[in-house]
């Protein structure tokens, strides 16, 4: 278990956030995990949509159950959640 902290920035919201994430989490839950911190401060929550994350200037999202270890994310890398 490894804590990694990456800036995220949410489609929808105006802020990039950095949250920290674990090395043990999936790519799915690392996209819930942002999409709960931005809620309420500059945007409302995505509800009943499956969220998919990328790396910044990518264009192929991770696969949701692809661990954060497996995902070659490094400290302070961008990550983009959106809808799908």
């Amino acid at each position: 278990m490894a804590i990694t902290p990456v800036v995220v920035m949410i489609k929808g919201d105006f802020l990039y956030h950095m949250i920290a994430i674990d090395s043990d989490q999936t790519m799915g839950e690392v996209a819930m995990h942002a999409n709960v911190f931005g809620m309420g401060r500059s945007r409302p929550l995505i509800e009943g949509k499956k969220l998919s994350i990328r790396k910044y200037n990518t264009t192929e999202p991770f696969p949701p159950d692809m661990k954060v270890s497996e995902a070659g994310i490094q400290p302070m890398d961008g990550l983009e959640v959106y809808p799908t």
